[in-house]
């Protein structure tokens, strides 16, 4: 195989011998054919590294595969000036560079974006870690539950109940009754009733606390 001529930095990677490491590839790819997100904030879910590394490692292990870390250019800008109490943000644009190398000795290089915003120093970390996470979820083709027209599982149905559920145990009062009625179609009936229960819960104590108040006044 030729070398890699896209990028003048990478044309000293010689891929040879290209049957060994696209065989592992692909062996890796027929293992893991799906990796759940598990991370999660109020606003999103997402797949953590540490869920790809871990379902990774094994497979990759076993077919004399590694990633390696080759070059990094990193270039940081002011996102947002400091205003009030709010401290000024940093936009860190990262371009890394990896060879994903096999143990016959074949190298394939895999350059990937990522981008990280933060107040201190952790920006450089959130776009090292969105990058890793995208080289390999290129390289290996790995779906994470983002597609929204494949249809959930019944045991996806039931985990995305729970944890919406959950969630809705943390809501402040006052934004309950609208964070239900937008995720109310995706519980499971069981945990509809319980979330239903809990909005009964809430409307009561909000009507005891108002005939309280009316009575002091």
């Amino acid at each position: 195989m030729t070398p890699h001529e896209s990028n003048a930095d990478l044309e000293a990677v010689h891929i040879t011998g290209g049957g060994d490491i696209v065989n592992a590839i692909c062996a890796v790819m027929k293992e893991v054919d799906w990796i759940h997100q598990t991370g999660n904030t109020p606003q999103y879910q997402y797949l953590s590294d540490t869920d790809l590394a871990l379902a990774l490692q094994g497979p990759m292990q076993a077919n004399g595969l590694c990633l390696l870390p080759h070059k990094s250019e990193v270039n940081v800008t002011l996102h947002r000036e400091a205003k009030g109490d709010k401290a000024a943000l940093y936009r860190t644009d990262l371009t890394q560079t990896f060879w994903l190398a096999h143990k016959s000795g074949t190298t394939i290089p895999i350059q990937v974006a990522g981008c990280g915003v933060d107040a201190q120093d952790k920006g450089i970390y959130q776009a090292m870690t969105g990058a890793f996470k995208y080289a390999l979820r290129q390289m290996f083709l790995i779906p994470s539950g983002e597609d929204a027209e494949r249809p959930l599982t019944g045991s996806e149905l039931a985990e995305e109940s729970t944890r919406l559920l959950d969630a809705l145990k943390n809501v402040h009062p006052k934004d309950f009754k609208a964070t239900l009625n937008a995720c109310f179609d995706r519980l499971i009936d069981g945990d509809k009733k319980e979330a239903l229960a809990m909005r009964t819960k809430i409307e009561k104590e909000a009507r005891a606390e108002a005939q309280a108040k009316k009575e002091k006044e």
